[in-house]
């Protein structure tokens, strides 16, 4: 930054020092009508004091300064970070639902396969139950048909020995 290089030769005058301290020359007061000894290092040493201040308050902001930038560095930083960890665990994520997708695919295919099989088993097993009804049927018919011609014989055979 830069610094005015401060000319005090004719700082012991009145009015030299009041434009430095900023009076107004037109009010004259019983100090100002009087010269003060080693006027130009008083008012030397205000400027360098008011120097001195500024300057502390410039590095005060620069430290201040160096401290917010470091802070949005490391919030940079810290965001660029969670942003690579929530695509990661993005892709991871996809992955998965694509995996799971394909097993659900997969399951459903199988649920299918399963469900037509099951179907084709309960006709067979109606089939087969069809045709064990049918048998019986015939059986019970050709049981009662034997049966009766039994009954028929064993009466007929009673008939002639009773005679």
């Amino acid at each position: 930054y830069f610094r005015a290089r401060l000319d005090f030769s004719d700082a012991g005058s009145e009015k030299s020092m009041h434009s430095l301290l900023g009076e107004d020359l037109g009010v004259s007061t019983l100090a100002s009508s009087r010269k003060r000894p080693n006027d130009s290092s008083l008012v030397g040493f205000d400027v360098c004091k008011r120097l001195r201040e500024k300057d502390s308050e410039i590095a005060s902001y620069k430290v201040t300064k160096a401290r917010l930038e470091s802070t949005i560095h490391t919030l940079d930083s810290d965001k660029k970070k969670l942003h690579l960890e929530n695509e990661s665990e993005l892709i991871s994520l996809r992955q998965k639902n694509a995996m799971y997708k394909e097993l659900s695919d997969d399951l459903q295919h199988k649920v299918k396969a399963l469900q037509a099989r099951e179907k084709s088993i309960q006709n067979e097993a109606q089939t087969i139950k069809k045709g064990a009804t049918n048998a019986r049927f015939e059986t019970e018919s050709k049981f009662l048909a034997l049966q009766k011609e039994h009954m028929q014989k064993t009466s007929k055979l009673q008939e002639e020995m009773g005679k």
